[in-house]
């Protein structure tokens, strides 16, 4: 659980930096380097995305619990 954790902090910190990158430099940036930035936040987008499907997919209390939490689900 804290492989995934941590996997989770980094790719989301990546997906920050790069867009906070992008929307103060913009003007600056030139187009190599806005699509480099965009392909940097897509493929760790996808690992969010895979990390939280095993997440899901563990069927393990904490997780659900978790979950159902942030979706409202919580009785």
């Amino acid at each position: 659980m804290a492989v995934m954790a941590h996997s989770l902090l980094n790719s989301v910190g990546v997906i920050t930096g790069a867009a906070e990158t992008m929307k103060l430099h913009w003007a600056r940036l030139d187009d190599e380097v806005k699509l480099e930035l965009l392909e940097k936040i897509i493929a760790q987008s996808a690992l969010v995305s895979g990390v939280l499907g095993d997440l899901v997919r563990s069927g393990s209390p904490e997780v659900l619990d978790v979950l159902d939490h942030l979706t409202g689900d919580a009785g």
